[in-house]
């Protein structure tokens, strides 16, 4: 899961610097995306890869449309994951093509330092319920937002258990792979995720993904 991970955090690297244009549509950005984590040896997809412009990414599980094209200003939210030798790898970065609205630059910053105080306490033994409410109470007014759960277990399957929501009632174990992905979805406006995997370990959880997390203007 290392490798697949950073497979991604190589693409990302330089990858959308030069496929990202005005006009694209999100299926054909999808598509290069899927070549580009294909085109090493040894490596596929472990989904299809979520790439949704503006308020397409006010849908969690968005399908990239054909008829979307990209326009200046637009936020792009980027879902995507390699899989190496039958292990998976998943990670969420969001950029924006030219300046980005005031709301949404300032819901990103909300949502980026949420995210990094989270991730402190994905820790042996912790609940994963207390986490899912930890991010709706530090959200306060966008909780009502934040409708989709805080994570996942990744592995042979980029979704296994545990889930981690305010509904589980499952634990956190040591040297489990998750996901930490808080993320706010303002219907017909935009959505924000940002998506990390690591591991958990007993003093604080090892992240395997490495792509920046500030929002990248193109």
């Amino acid at each position: 899961m290392r490798i697949a991970c950073q497979h991604v955090d190589t693409i990302f690297k330089n990858f959308f610097h030069v496929t990202i244009c005005e006009g694209i549509t999100e299926f054909e950005l999808a598509k290069l995306l899927e070549q580009e984590i294909c085109s090493k040896k040894g490596f596929t997809l472990s989904f299809q890869p979520i790439v949704a412009f503006g308020e397409g990414a006010a849908q969690p599980h968005h399908k990239p449309r054909k008829t979307r094209k990209l326009q200046k200003g637009d936020p792009i939210l980027i879902d995507c994951g390699a899989k190496f030798e039958g292990w998976c790898s998943d990670m969420t970065r969001n950029f924006s093509l030219g300046k980005p609205s005031k709301e949404y630059r300032e819901k990103y910053r909300k949502l980026l330092k949420i995210h990094e105080e989270v991730l402190k306490l994905f820790l042996p033994g912790k609940k994963v319920a207390e986490l899912d409410q930890f991010v709706r109470d530090k959200l306060k007014n966008d909780a009502q937002f934040f409708t989709h759960s805080l994570g996942h277990g990744v592995g042979k399957e980029v979704h296994e258990l545990p889930k981690i929501s305010i509904k589980s009632d499952e634990i956190l174990k040591k040297n489990s792979v998750v996901t930490c992905e808080p993320g706010i979805y303002f219907p017909g406006k935009f959505g924000i995720r940002i998506e990390d995997q690591l591991v958990i370990q007993d003093k604080k959880p090892e992240i395997l993904t490495h792509t920046p997390k500030e929002l990248i203007i193109l």
